[in-house]
């Protein structure tokens, strides 16, 4: 069995695992990542094949934070980030099915065939709709129906929430899972006065060089999300694949030892451990130490979805994908989330003439 001794262990070769463990190197810590996977990313994976660039899972990443540029910046990979195509603005939502474009404004929230009429004169008495008294949990879905009326719900919020969470809205936290939206009322007393305000507010911080996660743009890279992935990896050279955790447990002097099913076997101690992999993995770690978030981690709901990738040497339907993609509410009773036009979204996603699509089908 091989024995290696480092500053920092971390657990988990993902997107988190890695990031993690290049801050901790430029602070100067000598660091080893153990993943049990054959490669690094988790659930980030690129492949080009026949002209397409095929995502595994995200396609994107939302520039919030200056940190994003920092770690591109010292990875050099400044060159590679691409940015989406103007064309990529619009976002569709299917009712009886035919796509609507998401209103973004109040001009189109008049417009739009999304909503009725009742709905929309709903939203426009938000502002009147007395504050929660601040109760100590509730839904997102109570929340919705209570401050925007329960059409708003099926079209607006519940097809979001299937899109970005694979959840229900009944099932989701206001406060914990969309803290902007609770704190909003809180604050104002309403989303519309709130968001008005707001914006003010923003602007502002834009004028002294902040950035909103509203105004925040999406970036990708030429050769897809797996490049930076491959490049962390390569630089921190201390990465363990196809090594699983068999168990773990502290060491007399104050630290960790990990003991993994590699080539040969690994014994490594450490310092300091970082564990970065999913909560429901957190039941196969071996773990002998006292970890009392251990039960409330594993009983965290992982809902399945899979995505399907369709590769199209000319565009499919006669329709002009003008836009990033659409979601699909659970009222139209379709068994699919919503689709992705990857090729609209970023260039050099499908052959010329041609396009590219991911479906998402499962969740909750």
């Amino acid at each position: 069995m091989e024995h290696r001794e480092t500053d920092i262990a971390v657990v988990g070769g993902g997107i988190s695992g890695l990031a993690a463990a290049h801050f901790l190197r430029r602070r100067g810590y000598a660091v080893t990542v153990v993943e049990k996977a054959p490669t690094v990313g988790g659930s980030i994976g690129t492949t080009r094949r026949n002209g397409f660039l095929i995502e595994h899972g995200p396609n994107s990443v939302q520039d919030t934070t200056p940190l994003l540029r920092q770690l591109c910046t010292e990875l050099e990979l400044e060159d590679q980030m691409v940015d989406p195509s103007a064309r990529a603005k619009s976002r569709y939502v299917v009712r009886d099915g035919r796509l609507h474009a998401m209103p973004m404004s109040p001009p189109a929230l008049i417009r739009t065939a999304l909503f009725s009429t009742r709905a929309k004169l709903r939203v426009l008495a938000e502002p009147f709709i007395r504050r929660d008294a601040g109760r100590a949990e509730e839904s997102l879905a109570e929340f919705t129906r209570r401050r925007l009326g329960p059409e708003f719900l099926d079209y607006a919020v519940d097809p979001f929430v299937s899109g970005v969470y694979a959840g229900l809205p009944e099932e989701l936290s206001v406060r914990a899972g969309f803290p902007r939206l609770h704190r909003l009322e809180q604050r104002y007393g309403s989303l519309i006065v709130g968001a008005i305000l707001g914006a003010r507010a923003r602007r502002k911080s834009r004028m002294e060089g902040g950035k909103s996660k509203q105004a925040a743009p999406l970036f990708s890279f030429a050769e897809g999300m797996q490049t930076l992935v491959d490049r962390l990896a390569a630089t921190l050279g201390n990465v363990c694949t196809s090594t699983a955790v068999r168990h773990l447990e502290p060491t007399p002097g104050g630290g960790f030892r990990i003991e993994a099913d590699a080539a040969g076997g690994l014994r490594l101690d450490a310092r300091i451990l970082v564990l970065a992999v999913p909560a429901h993995t957190y039941g196969d770690l071996g773990l002998r130490l006292d970890f009392p978030a251990r039960e409330d981690l594993l009983a965290i709901t992982y809902p399945p979805v899979t995505s399907v990738f369709f590769g199209y040497r000319q565009s499919p339907g006669g329709r002009d994908l003008d836009g990033f993609g659409f979601l699909v509410p659970r009222l139209e009773n379709r068994r699919i989330l919503g689709t992705i036009w990857n090729s609209s979204l970023f260039a050099g996603r499908a052959p010329e003439g041609g396009a590219a699509l991911t479906t998402f089908v499962g969740g909750r």
